[in-house]
């Protein structure tokens, strides 16, 4: 009997199963870096020049944290 599909077409089970596995792996681990603390700086303290109080400035003055 004669084939239906040309024989190249065997490989492309095999790299649909590669790329079915491979892209979603590189999705998750994108978002994973992306999103992480390291990337977004989450708890980045930049260097103070002077030292000051956060007793006073936020206590007694009452400023917004964001603002030093």
């Amino acid at each position: 009997m004669s084939q239906i599909f040309p024989e190249w077409t065997n490989r492309l089970t095999l790299i649909g199963a590669v790329a079915g596995a491979v892209i979603p792996a590189l999705a998750v681990g994108g978002i994973w870096y992306f999103g992480s603390p390291r990337y977004t700086d989450v708890g980045y303290q930049p260097h103070q020049p002077i030292a000051y109080s956060h007793k006073l400035h936020a206590g007694e003055m009452g400023m917004d944290c964001r603002y030093c």
